[in-house]
């Protein structure tokens, strides 16, 4: 029995989460595929990763406990980093705080009350 599912053939999703996800996928381009695909086009993606920024340092010994190899965390992203991976698949991203983000094409009618157009 084959028990391989394609991507597309799971339909679309208005909303999808994916906590603490994205710092744990070898293949963030082909995270962002997948969620490209499985994202219908008024949809929007909660997710959560701890952002770098100011927690890595160029020159200096790596001390943060988010990239600590116990935790597994093979993907680490900066503020600027997560908005270029997610423009390079055409979504825009919104950042509530340095933990919790969302994706999206263009903002859902059903959750401009949460996201305001910048």
């Amino acid at each position: 029995m084959n028990t391989d599912v394609s991507i597309g053939s799971l339909g679309q999703f208005n909303l999808i989460t994916a906590f603490e996800v994205f710092e744990h996928v070898v293949d963030p381009n082909a995270l962002m595929k997948n969620l490209k695909t499985l994202l219908a086009p008024d949809g929007l993606v909660i997710f959560s990763t701890l952002l770098s920024d100011n927690d890595i340092v160029p020159g200096q010994r790596l001390t943060w406990w988010y990239a600590a190899p116990r935790n597994g965390h093979i993907s680490l992203f900066s503020a600027n980093s997560l908005k270029r991976l997610a423009g390079n698949f055409g979504f825009n991203l919104c950042s509530f705080s340095a933990n919790l983000h969302a994706l999206f094409v263009s903002i859902p009618p059903w959750a401009t009350h949460v996201i305001r157009a910048s």
